[in-house]
């Protein structure tokens, strides 16, 4: 994914703020997913 978008932009720093972002979006479903939905 990372190297798709640098060859795409050009730009390898475009490609980290897309994942970090991606991780801070993932982290917070995690921690907003509610115990009964986990613990079935």
């Amino acid at each position: 994914m990372i190297g798709a978008l640098k060859d795409a932009t050009g730009s390898a720093s475009l490609p980290m703020y897309v994942l970090a972002l991606s991780l801070v979006i993932g982290a917070a479903a995690v921690l907003t997913t509610d115990k009964q939905t986990v613990n079935r």
